[in-house]
């Protein structure tokens, strides 16, 4: 797994709306469920994993402004979820598994993009 504590290396060519697609395709959910109001365990944990990789891919991104690319919600959701979201993938394999598989899929293209291969 990548090490989530540290920053990231530079600040990756990816934007916040494709980190958001790429948690929804891993997470089985859609980005209106990530966005939306819903409180269902899939979906608050796709939105938590969301939040936690924009903070950590998108460093020039507050925990408000996260907030308001994911529903409007208050910059202490976004703190809390960053951290709740971490703390359950040590306990869960497969919440591991799905952030493994969501970070590797966001390094792919950030690469990518950073190389000027993607339009």
């Amino acid at each position: 797994m990548i090490d989530m504590a540290a920053p990231a290396p530079t600040c990756a060519p990816i934007t916040a709306k494709r980190i958001i697609e790429i948690v929804a395709k891993h997470a089985e959910v859609t980005v209106a469920d990530i966005k939306g109001r819903s409180r269902h365990t899939e979906n608050v944990r796709a939105r938590q994993l969301a939040g936690k990789l924009m903070r950590h891919w998108r460093p020039d991104l507050s925990y408000p402004q996260i907030g308001r690319i994911l529903g409007g919600r208050d910059h202490s959701t976004i703190i809390h979820g960053c951290e709740a979201i971490m703390e359950r993938a040590k306990r869960n394999p497969d919440l591991a598994q799905m952030v493994y598989d969501a970070e590797i899929d966001i390094v792919y293209e950030a690469y990518i993009a950073g190389r000027g291969m993607v339009g």
